[in-house]
C-alpha cells in the first residue's frame, strides 16, 4: 500500500498561507520516490503582487496553479515545450487590479493570461443586461460582465496530496466560493490530478449550490494554447455532430476551422460553436496538432455535463495574441438571456451538486499525435459534421 501524504497550503479560516512550501524540504524521500517537486510561493511587485502560486514539476510535465485567481493554471511546460500563449497581459494579475465593469463589462480581459481559466459560475459569455422571470414570478434584471466572476475570486482553501506509487500521483485541491447577498452561493471544489509519466493533466470540478434557492449555473473551460503548438499549418480536429459560426465573418469561411494561418495584424478572432460527438463512455474529444505534427494537445471532456465546445482562434499579430482556445462548456458564449431560452443554462436545486471532468493530454512525437488523431476520427465515425454557414438560432441570436 502506498502512503498518501497531504499538506495544507491555504486555509483562510485558520489563517494559513504557506508561501514557502517545498516537497523536497518537507518530505525528501517522498519527493525523490515520486519524482516530483511541489512548491508554494507568493509573488511580489507589479500587478502580480500578493498572488500565490502552487508549482508542480516532474520529469515531463510542470504547471503552476493560481489559488488567488480561481484555481486557474497560469502556465506549464511539457518536455521543454511551453504551455502558454503569450498574452499581452503580463500576469498573473491579482484580482484587485481587475475591474470587471470596465470597457462596457469587458474588464475581465485585463487579467486574461492563463493556460487554463474557468468562466462562470453563475454566468459566462458576452456582457449585457440579463432579464428574466424568477421561480416566484418576479421580473428580474442583472448587469452581467464578460465571463463572470470565478476567475477573479481567490480560493479560501487549498491542499496538495502526493502518492509515491508507482505510479506517482499528485493532486492539488482547492475551494472557491462565488456568493452574493440576494444572489447565488456556489462552491467550486476543483481537483487537479497528474500521474507521472502520462503527460495527462486531469481536472475534476464539483459545483455545489449552498443557497436555499435554485441556482443557475454556466461554466466554460478556456484552455489556451500558443506557440509552438500554434503556428501556420497547425491542425484542429473536433468530433462533432454540428458546427456553427459565432460571427458573420466566420460564416463565410466555415471550412477554415481545421487549420491556422500565419499571423495577420488586425485579423478578427474566429469563433466556432460545436455540438460535440462522444464515444461509448460519453467522452468528447478535440485535438490541436503542431505545424510539424511532432506535438499536440488532446482535450477530452465528459459530454454529460459539458455538452458544448467552443473553438476560438485569434491569429493576429503575436504581440496582441496568437492563440487557439479549445473550450468545453455548458453553453455557448451568448448573453445568458438567450442561452436560457435555448435550455443551455443549468439549474442546481438547493444542496445540489454537479461534477465536470476535463483532461488535457500533451503529446510528443508523430506516433502519439497520429494515435490521438485516430481517436478523434473513431469518435467522429463515417459521418462528417453538419456545417452551418450562417449565424442564427439555435446557436446564436438572429
Amino acid at each position: 500500500m502506498t502512503e498518501l501524504r497531504q499538506w495544507t497550503l491555504l486555509d483562510a479560516q485558520t489563517g494559513i498561507v504557506d508561501a514557502d512550501f517545498s516537497l523536497t524540504r518537507e518530505a525528501p524521500q517522498l519527493a525523490s520516490a515520486a519524482g516530483l517537486e511541489v512548491t508554494s510561493r507568493r509573488l511580489a511587485g507589479g500587478v502580480a503582487d500578493g498572488v500565490q502560486l502552487i508549482e508542480v514539476a516532474s520529469d515531463d510535465l510542470s504547471f503552476s496553479i493560481i489559488p488567488t485567481r480561481g484555481m486557474g493554471v497560469w502556465k506549464g511546460a511539457f518536455r521543454g515545450m511551453p504551455l502558454t500563449w503569450g498574452s499581452p497581459v503580463a500576469g498573473p494579475v491579482h484580482p484587485k487590479h481587475v475591474e470587471l465593469a470596465l470597457a462596457g463589462g469587458r474588464g475581465w480581459l485585463g487579467g486574461f493570461d492563463e493556460w487554463v481559466v474557468r468562466c462562470g459560475l453563475s454566468s459566462n459569455g458576452v456582457p449585457g443586461v440579463d432579464a428574466w422571470t424568477d421561480d416566484q414570478g418576479v421580473a428580474r434584471t442583472e448587469v452581467l460582465t464578460q465571463h463572470g466572476r470565478i476567475a477573479n475570486l481567490p480560493a479560501h482553501w487549498a491542499v496538495v496530496e502526493v502518492e509515491p506509487g508507482p505510479p506517482a500521483r499528485i493532486r492539488v485541491i482547492g475551494d472557491v466560493l462565488e456568493a452574493a447577498f440576494f444572489g447565488p452561493r456556489l462552491l467550486l471544489r476543483t481537483v487537479y490530478e497528474y500521474e507521472a509519466g502520462t503527460g495527462r493533466l486531469s481536472v475534476t470540478d464539483e459545483v455545489e449550490n449552498l443557497s436555499g434557492q435554485v441556482a443557475e449555473l454556466q461554466l466554460l473551460y478556456h484552455l489556451n494554447f500558443g506557440a509552438p503548438l500554434v503556428g501556420p499549418g497547425s491542425r484542429i480536429s473536433v468530433a462533432a455532430d454540428e458546427i456553427a459560426p459565432y460571427t458573420p465573418h466566420v460564416a463565410a469561411a466555415m471550412d477554415g476551422l481545421a487549420t491556422c494561418a500565419a499571423p495577420q495584424p488586425g485579423r478578427p478572432e474566429d469563433v466556432f460553436l460545436c455540438l460535440p460527438r462522444a464515444d461509448a463512455d460519453g467522452w468528447a474529444a478535440a485535438l490541436l496538432e503542431s505545424p510539424d505534427r511532432q506535438a499536440g494537445a488532446l482535450v477530452r471532456f465528459d459530454r454529460s455535463t459539458l455538452p458544448h465546445l467552443v473553438v476560438w482562434k485569434l491569429l493576429g499579430d503575436p504581440r496582441d495574441g496568437y492563440v487557439v482556445g479549445l473550450e468545453p462548456s455548458t453553453n455557448y458564449p451568448n448573453l445568458r438571456t438567450f442561452e436560457r431560452t435555448r435550455g443551455r443554462v443549468q439549474r442546481l436545486a438547493p444542496g445540489g451538486r454537479t461534477a465536470f471532468r476535463v483532461s488535457i493530454e500533451l503529446l510528443a512525437g508523430t506516433a502519439d499525435v497520429a494515435s490521438a488523431r485516430a481517436l478523434v476520427a473513431a469518435i467522429q465515425g463515417p459521418t462528417s459534421p453538419r456545417l452551418h454557414r450562417q449565424t442564427g438560432a439555435p446557436f446564436t441570436p438572429d
